[in-house]
């Protein structure tokens, strides 16, 4: 009688368990992978700034020193991870990746430059299985904010009344990060509403809130007038360091600066023809400087000069009108004697609303043309003598 086979299960089992002997024998590290991480930040697609959030869960314990996270593409740098298991969260600076305590050391290149990368989140079990990854592809590192473009007013203008103002950001900006700067004789910072990336409106600097894209103004509610340096800046949605837009100088004009009368000085007394001193600080528009003399008679005078700087002229007051550099106003004739007030007037060459001195008194005592010599008084005729008495003596 032959003998029997052994049945088909009983040698199936025999060789699982030489399979599985054998597999007790490998060294560690000889057996399944490491179970895979999962990289949850930077997702693929995404853009970061110059502060690179990371966020990633490791399944099983690390072997130390096998955490790593390595940025492929402008430049390829690795950073050595703490080993922890579980999830995890941290930052770092892309141009400082060794500051963070969270990174153990930094291979390849010492910083991360801007560019567009792979990252991927390798690391090894703590039985040195084969390592595994998981990586996101196509991140972009962004570590500065694109400069903004101030494309009204333009450099060099005077402008009277509201601005006309226009810009543009090449990125989305940070909310509540994008301002406007006047710079001169004072300072004033507008903050812009939002954070749209461009902003053309109106603005009045008498009242900058009353435009609807001002949220707040610092340093003063008004823009007074002067010569400002203008500047445009923000930070992009990414929180990267401030950029500015190139700086435009303009001068606003909305008001006529005070002219000064320096003669006749306060209560002068004259009968004479007198000087009359002025002072203009800016240029004036033509026609409107004016010397009003009010008293026992009101004349207006429109005088020549207009330049900005000092002034002087004789104003005979018999006829003010023949007064070189003047032009009397209707029915303003000889001066009668009394107490005048003068004051004098102008616009300034972009014409905005006149301006007027502080007021002088000059008291004129009469007349100053010389006496008129009556005409002569005739002799009387002068009567013959009568004629001699008696009668003629004979010789």
């Amino acid at each position: 009688m032959s003998a029997r086979r052994p049945h088909r299960s009983l040698t199936a089992l025999i060789a699982l368990a030489v399979s599985a002997a054998a597999l007790g024998a490998l060294p560690a590290g000889a057996g399944a992978a490491t179970t895979p991480p999962t990289l949850s930040s930077p997702a693929s697609g995404t853009t970061v700034g110059g502060q690179i959030s990371v966020s990633y869960t490791l399944p099983q314990t690390p072997l130390a020193g096998s955490v790593q996270l390595t940025f492929s593409g402008t430049t390829t740098t690795s950073l050595t991870l703490s080993n922890a298991s579980g999830s995890s969260t941290f930052s770092f600076s892309a141009s400082d990746p060794a500051a963070s305590a969270d990174v153990q050391a930094v291979g390849g290149h010492s910083t991360i430059p801007d560019g567009v990368y792979t990252v991927t989140l390798s690391y090894q079990d703590a039985a040195a299985d084969p390592s595994s990854s998981a990586s996101a592809t196509g991140v972009t590192v962004d570590t500065s904010t694109h400069s903004p473009v101030l494309s009204a007013p333009s450099s060099g203008v005077t402008v009277r009344g509201p601005l006309s103002v226009d810009y543009s950001l090449p990125q989305a900006a940070l909310a509540g990060s994008v301002s406007m700067t006047f710079s001169g004789a004072v300072t004033r910072v507008l903050t812009m509403v939002d954070a749209s990336p461009s902003g053309a409106f109106q603005l009045d600097p008498s009242d900058p809130r009353g435009s609807p894209q001002v949220a707040s103004i610092s340093g003063g509610t008004t823009i007074p007038d002067g010569a400002y340096t203008v500047t445009v800046s923000y930070q992009n949605y990414l929180g990267d360091p401030l950029a500015s837009s190139d700086a435009v100088t303009v001068t606003l004009d909305n008001s006529t600066l005070q002219p000064t009368l320096t003669t006749p000085a306060g209560a002068a007394n004259t009968s004479a023809p007198f000087s009359v001193s002025y002072s203009l600080p800016e240029a004036a528009l033509a026609g409107s400087v004016k010397l009003s003399l009010s008293g026992p008679l009101t004349c207006t005078l429109t005088l020549a000069e207009s330049a900005a700087g000092a002034h002087t002229l004789t104003l005979n007051p018999d006829d003010p009108g023949a007064s070189t550099g003047v032009t009397a106003s209707p029915g303003c004739s000889a001066l009668s004697a009394g107490s005048y007030t003068l004051t004098l007037s102008y616009q300034d060459a972009v014409g905005n609303p006149q301006a007027t001195s502080a007021p002088v008194t000059l008291t004129l005592t009469g007349s100053s043309a010389p006496p008129v010599a009556a005409p002569p008084v005739a002799a009387p005729p002068v009567a013959a003598p009568p004629p001699a008495s008696g009668r003629k003596r004979s010789t």
